[in-house]
């Protein structure tokens, strides 16, 4: 392990986090959790009819078929952010083909946010919440780490 990766746990919301995309968990028949409702930018108030109709705006196209995708902004309570949705789902039969078919769901959304993403400008606090690809320095290369250590001692 190289040591690039963070984890932050937080006591809070990701409404209050500086971020680029939310990318939220949810099943199959894309059922989304209640307690998203505040980072979707839904009403909490909803009824169930309501909150449903509301989801149902947001669904990505093609759910049926990739179940992942980029929400809708259709909607006056859409998310402040781009809004990604993955289906995290276990799949009913072979375990093993289960697996790869969530692993083929992560990969197909994580790449398809990078390409969404373009380069953010660079500013003191924007190495915190940015993902970013380096073509010119692959995670794990010298370069890499020199970029790294740069970063390390400049917040020093």
């Amino acid at each position: 392990m190289n040591g690039a990766g963070h984890v932050f746990a937080i006591r809070g919301g990701l409404a209050h986090l500086d971020h680029d995309v939310t990318l939220l968990p949810t099943g199959q028949w894309f059922d989304v959790s209640r307690h998203w409702d505040p980072s979707l930018g839904l009403d909490t108030s909803l009824t169930s009819g309501g909150r449903k109709e509301a989801l149902a705006l947001l669904r990505p196209e093609g759910w049926k078929d990739r179940r992942f995708g980029m929400a809708r902004q259709a909607t006056p309570g859409s998310p402040p952010t781009p809004t990604w949705f993955v289906d995290t789902a276990v799949d009913s039969g072979d375990v093993k083909a289960s697996r790869d078919r969530k692993i083929g769901r992560l990969t197909g959304i994580l790449d398809a946010i990078a390409a969404s993403l373009s380069p953010a400008p660079r500013t003191a606090h924007s190495h915190s919440w940015r993902c970013r690809r380096s073509a010119s320095a692959p995670e794990g290369s010298a370069a890499a780490r020199k970029k790294l250590a740069r970063r390390r001692s400049v917040g020093r």
